[in-house]
């Protein structure tokens, strides 16, 4: 049974950085001028329907240059308000 619980905890660590990865993919193709705004835009809002969303985005947002941040939180809204969220969780 243990092996079943840890499997699923596995499962659930790579789901999420399998979302992290989409993030900063569509990320990446928005700063390269590849996507528009709205693919970003979309990607966040789906994103929103999972609970891990602030840390995918904290995760994704340590992996790119600080230069990012700006297209990176524009639809997604000011970073206290993701704290605000991931605090009251």
């Amino acid at each position: 049974m243990a092996s079943s619980s840890w499997s699923s905890e596995i499962g659930a660590l790579l789901f999420e950085h399998t979302l992290e990865l989409l993030l900063y993919e569509v990320l990446e193709d928005r700063i390269a001028r590849e996507s528009s705004d709205d693919t970003l835009a979309k990607t966040i809002e789906f994103l929103k329907v999972f609970p891990s969303f602030p840390e995918i985005v904290t995760r994704c947002a340590r992996k790119v240059d600080a230069s990012a941040w700006e297209t990176l939180f524009r639809p997604i809204g000011p970073p206290k308000m993701l704290i605000e969220v991931a605090s009251s969780d």
